[in-house]
């Protein structure tokens, strides 16, 4: 069962992850984040709730829901920035105006303080910003008392974090040196939208990462 779910829970963040970047907004889907969201948080949360093994009923439905809302608002809802194009993109004033906008920055100005805004520097970027928040969860998912007796994830949530730099920079490598690949299919005209569908896949395999199960 539990890998039955988690085919459908790569199907379905796949292509949540595509609508949400964009995707299908010419459909009746539209592109309404309230509904995004809404989607996304309703959906992930009734997983989390099946797949929670807690003790106590409100101990499942207090952690499905703060999994839910905290994925979402740090994980996906924050933004790409400017990294997306992995040190592909023209910087201007504007441009390193949203790269500033983030803590990610600082450290990425420390390691590559005379080849800013390149592909290493928005790789790292990227990997930060999509890292940092599974390393919390999974920190926070280590809270023994008064609830959790054990671990609530594995560290493999922390890889599902730090896949998701590689996967756009595979991307925009691909659509560079195989460009035939990027025929117009399910909207996957460029490097952007092909991570997107990887990213959201690569994020449904979140339940396999539960210890609680």
């Amino acid at each position: 069962m539990l890998y039955l779910l988690c085919i459908l829970s790569v199907v379905v963040n796949c292509l949540w992850r595509r609508w949400f970047g964009g995707g299908y907004k010419n459909t009746w889907l539209g592109n309404n984040r309230a509904v995004q969201c809404t989607v996304y948080l309703l959906y992930t949360s009734v997983l989390a709730y099946y797949l929670s093994r807690f003790s106590e009923i409100w101990y499942n439905v207090i952690f499905a829901v703060f999994f839910a809302v905290f994925t979402y608002c740090q994980f996906w809802a924050r933004g790409l920035g400017a990294c997306f194009d992995i040190g592909r993109g023209q910087v201007d004033e504007t441009t390193i105006k949203r790269y500033n906008a983030r803590w990610y920055h600082i450290p990425c100005d420390w390691l590559f303080k005379n080849h800013k805004y390149g592909f290493a520097y928005d790789f790292v970027y990227m990997w930060l910003r999509y890292t940092m928040p599974l390393v919390l969860l999974y920190i926070l998912g280590l809270a023994t008392v008064p609830v959790f007796i054990n671990p609530v994830f594995s560290m493999w949530i922390i890889v599902i974090g730090a896949s998701i730099s590689p996967i756009y920079a595979i991307c925009w490598t691909l659509y560079e040196r195989e460009n035939w690949m990027f025929k117009k299919y399910w909207s996957v005209v460029g490097p952007t939208n092909l991570a997107e569908y990887l990213s959201g896949a690569v994020w449904g395999l979140w339940p396999l990462c539960l210890m609680s199960m």
